[in-house]
């Protein structure tokens, strides 16, 4: 039992998640929140369930709209924090709790939010990376830990910031890759490893970019296709890489957001 605890927590200090099939969810124009599963995620193959529309109108209003497993986060245009569960995400079933308003003001005056299992990351727009502590993202729960600064200026000089366990991946302006490692991921210490360029050039030239778990990168184009990365070196930050492959041809670049569970 013991070695059991250590190998998985050892997992989840190098990022990885044990879960299968990464979850796709995009917000459409209309408002409705369509859900997708990558059954092909481990090799890149394009097998993919879906769409299927799992929340029918308003989505469109919120500023961002960003997942962790099942749970989805959203702000508001006022700036609330808005928690979901999506209980059928692995089915792509209709089952949703929330919306549930667990951050009051705020939140929409940052930069960029995104969100790594529990732990909620936000750039300030003078380029500071704060870290908080959703403990009660289980339940929907207020409990929130933080803000916690672990990073002082720089951060809103990327084009875009985008994660997943304690791994941080930020694309220059100039279209490079970026790695990071917060090895003060769990307890909010600013104890980081990087900046480390893994990619050079091109990835500025992506509507949006965002992680699925073990290493394996999305990237949607301006002429909407969706195409596969994964990085091999994702532990350590070395450049190995697989990809891009094409997994979806057009249409993507209509979502106005795109996220995936990891």
């Amino acid at each position: 039992m013991k070695k059991l605890i250590i190998v998985f927590l050892a997992c989840m200090l190098l990022g990885l998640n044990v879960k299968a099939q990464p979850i796709i969810y995009a917000v459409t124009s209309e408002g409705n929140l369509n859900w997708y599963k990558h059954k092909g995620y481990q090799d890149g193959t394009p097998e993919m369930q879906g769409p299927v529309t799992i929340g029918f109108g308003g989505w469109n209003g919120f500023k961002s709209v960003f997942a962790s497993t099942d749970i989805i986060y959203a702000i508001t245009q006022d700036g609330n924090l808005v928690w979901y569960k999506h209980t059928g995400y692995q089915n792509g079933t209709t089952d949703m709790q929330g919306a549930v308003t667990i951050g009051f003001g705020g939140w929409d005056s940052y930069k960029s939010v995104f969100v790594s299992g529990n732990i909620l990351y936000a750039i300030t727009k003078k380029g500071d990376l704060l870290w908080y502590n959703h403990t009660g993202y289980q339940n929907g729960t207020t409990e929130i830990i933080g803000a916690k600064t672990i990073s002082s200026g720089g951060w809103n000089a990327y084009k875009s910031v985008f994660g997943f366990g304690n791994i941080i991946y930020a694309i220059t302006r100039d279209g490079d890759l970026v790695w990071y490692r917060h090895l003060g991921y769990y307890a909010g210490t600013p104890e980081m490893q990087g900046p480390v360029t893994i990619g050079f050039t091109g990835w500025q030239g992506y509507k949006s970019v965002f992680c699925g778990g073990k290493g394996i990168i999305y990237a949607i184009s301006k002429d909407g296709n969706l195409y596969y990365y994964k990085h091999i070196g994702f532990q350590t930050g070395s450049t190995e890489m697989k990809g891009p492959i094409l997994i979806g041809q057009t249409g993507w670049q209509s979502y106005l957001f795109v996220t995936s569970s990891h």
